[in-house]
């Protein structure tokens, strides 16, 4: 096998020898200098049109951050602070909605989520539900998964990523993204402090 594998690259060495010496007859040096501008020139082109459409894409994600931040509201004081972060917050009934927000999201993006462990824990005026979610799924799709769902639900928060590939090569990686949506308290629950 060894063998054949030497006579191969044997080969291909003689012929990409013998088709350069060919085309430096036909065009000498000049007309391959030129044959080699042209392919770099095709092949920066190609990489600077990418290049523009990525950052065209960075450009319209920066503008939504900067639209987010101005539409902030100013605070005067601690308790005005707090008061606007409650009435930010969502309600606490529509945890199950904004779940099944999140998993269709996945799906659209075809990103397939595992079940998931889910837990609930009341806050210094919030409640904070925590979410531990398996998924898998092409990695550009994760990411737009990801990017999605916390610019579509604002007091959705990521504490930790892990991800995880099968092989190098491969385009599927398997991750375990730790949530957590912030809500309001239930109407009528009343977190008392601890002194």
């Amino acid at each position: 096998m060894e063998g054949l594998t030497n006579g191969l690259v044997a080969r291909l060495s003689w012929e990409s020898r013998r088709l350069t010496m060919a085309l430096l007859r036909r065009v000498g040096w000049e007309g391959a200098g030129v044959v080699v501008a042209v392919a770099i020139a095709i092949s920066a082109l190609l990489v600077s049109q990418t290049l523009i459409a990525k950052g065209a894409t960075m450009r319209r994600q920066l503008d939504q951050i900067d639209k987010a931040k101005e539409a902030r509201p100013v605070v005067a004081s601690a308790a005005d602070g707090l008061a606007a972060f409650q009435a930010y917050l969502p309600a606490h009934d529509d945890i199950p909605e904004t779940v099944k927000r999140l998993l269709i999201l996945a799906e659209d993006q075809g990103v397939a989520v595992a079940s998931g462990e889910y837990q609930v824990k009341m806050e210094n005026g919030y409640v904070a539900y925590r979410m531990s979610l398996p998924i898998k799924g092409e990695a550009g799709a994760v990411q737009t998964f990801l990017i999605l769902a916390l610019r579509q639900h604002p007091t959705l928060a990521l504490e930790t990523a892990t991800f995880r590939r099968e092989k190098i090569e491969s385009n599927d990686v398997e991750a375990r993204l730790h949530l957590t949506l912030m809500t309001r308290l239930p109407d009528g629950v009343v977190q008392v402090k601890n002194k």
